[in-house]
């Protein structure tokens, strides 16, 4: 159960808020330049300022200019303004949560753009469900601050945490997930069930870094206390895009990291698929399709070839973290080369059908 940080500062200065129906939660890192949006979003919400109140959870290093920046909030009686030095993503995210004082907590991100009606979308979705519900949140829309690129197909918006899975309410499966920009938990459940987010996990600080998996977590251990996720369209916000992730070379860290994080929420299921992208290596390798040796990129042409860049970094790096995939002397027979070829066309035709490749994970599972 996360606990208050003993370090932080409340610029607020007021006594605690007394318990509400939604806590709406902005976790920052210097981003004083895109935060007054993320803010003024909540402030505008059709929800009145009675039913819920606003969290934000400043992590920036400049504690100074942190209260600077607080002072032009503090007047709004249902907005509290958290200094707090111990930078992480998910400390942060638990930070509020042990000072959340609504049944429903919810996050946006600080380059996040609630609509007006979010907050009051949130409460209705779980009013509807009841105590069946465990967590719940809906579309998060592009914001381009830079044209987006040619190659930047809809199969990869969710490495920008883009979210649309139409327009109808529903409930979700398990392989179906929320985005951080856009969450909401029962409090209860998020503090005294599940223990908030993982630590080891998420953004630290400056993104010299791209650890991510807080949120998956937090969302798997939803499912398995036996409770349910909702998707809510009328819940939405827009993601503002900054134009340094619109590049491949941002595309190509965010899948290493990806590989990282997935490693480090579970090694076992991670390593156990350590094998299987070895394999996919040396296929790939055999094929002799790609203008260079595994681990060098040149700029992709388009989405699709882009895609297979993407993945290969992922099993590079899994395969990496177990040891590496052992390479094949000498030159591949031509006839090797054109099975790998084919096999490398049926999986990219497999990754294009996400409940294929689940129905054939499960038939694995079961076969082994």
């Amino acid at each position: 159960m996360p606990h208050p940080d003993p370090a932080a500062t409340d610029f607020s200065g007021r006594q605690k808020p007394a318990a509400t129906n939604l806590s709406a939660v902005i976790c920052t890192y210097n981003r004083y330049n895109i935060l007054p949006l993320a803010i003024e979003s909540l402030l505008s919400q059709s929800l009145p300022a009675a039913n819920f109140e606003i969290i934000i959870i400043d992590n920036s290093p400049d504690q100074a200019a942190a209260q600077d920046f607080a002072a032009k909030y503090l007047h709004h009686r249902h907005l509290r303004y958290i200094f707090v030095p111990r930078p992480g993503l998910s400390a942060a995210r638990n930070e509020a949560l042990s000072r959340a004082r609504g049944s429903i907590i919810a996050y946006i991100d600080d380059d996040a753009i609630a609509a007006p009606a979010w907050a009051e979308a949130l409460l209705t979705t779980f009013a509807a469900h009841g105590e069946k519900l465990g967590a719940a949140g809906g579309p998060a829309c592009p914001l381009w601050l830079g044209r987006r690129p040619a190659w930047l197909t809809d199969a990869l918006l969710g490495h920008l945490s883009i979210l649309d899975l139409g327009p109808k309410p529903k409930i979700l499966r398990p392989d179906q997930k929320l985005v951080g920009c856009n969450m909401a938990f029962d409090t209860a459940l998020l503090r005294e069930t599940i223990g908030g987010f993982n630590p080891r996990l998420g953004r630290q600080g400056p993104e010299l870094s791209l650890l991510s998996n807080g949120e998956p977590g937090a969302l798997d251990a939803v499912h398995a206390a036996g409770r349910l996720i909702a998707y809510a369209p009328d819940a939405a916000v827009e993601h503002a895009i900054d134009p340094s992730r619109l590049t491949q070379s941002w595309f190509r860290r965010r899948a290493a990291w990806q590989a990282v994080s997935d490693y480090l929420m579970d090694p076992e299921t991670t390593a156990a698929h350590a094998a299987a992208a070895a394999r996919h290596l040396r296929q790939v390798e055999r094929s002799r399709t790609r203008p260079g040796p595994v681990g060098f990129f040149a700029e992709a042409p388009d989405g699709a070839t882009f895609s297979d860049d993407l993945l290969l970094i992922r099993e590079l790096i899994i395969a990496t973290l177990q040891g590496g995939a052992e390479i094949e002397p000498g030159a591949p027979p031509r006839l090797a080369c054109l099975e790998s070829r084919l096999w490398l066309t049926l999986r990219r035709s497999l990754r294009k059908s996400p409940q294929t490749l689940a129905t054939i994970r499960r038939l694995r599972r079961l076969v082994s």
